[in-house]
């Protein structure tokens, strides 16, 4: 089992510790899914349809694991279902977070920050 701290990036663990364990926070959850994609040849327009019907299932089913968590720390989801990369953007409070970290279901937890432009 990985450990919590390899989930969650360090400066967002930090941000987590000064905040109340019931604050509610929006993360974006990495669900672990497998990838059916053969990387060892190019792959076909029906294999990259099968691959991304693999993703997402295989991340629907991690999301039905962790829906125990969510209604423990008062989560919810933010998006129906998750995207072709096996992610779901969530609101749940910060000790829920940690526990999310825990589970098998979950590949990485990100701070879901608004991304600027560069000027």
């Amino acid at each position: 089992m990985e450990k919590t701290s390899e989930k969650i990036s360090p400066q967002f663990a930090a941000r987590l510790d000064r905040l109340d364990r019931h604050a509610k926070i929006q993360a974006i959850v990495l669900l672990q899914s497998e990838s059916a994609i053969d990387t060892t040849k190019r792959p076909s327009r029906s294999d990259r349809q099968a691959a991304m019907k693999a993703i997402r299932e295989s991340a629907a089913q991690s999301l039905t694991k962790i829906n125990a968590i969510l209604e423990e720390f008062n989560g919810k989801l933010l998006a129906d279902s998750p995207d072709l990369l096996g992610s779901i953007p969530i609101e749940i409070e910060v000790a829920g977070i940690k526990t999310l970290a825990e589970s098998t279901s979950v590949k990485a937890l990100l701070e879901n920050q608004k991304i600027h432009q560069i000027e």
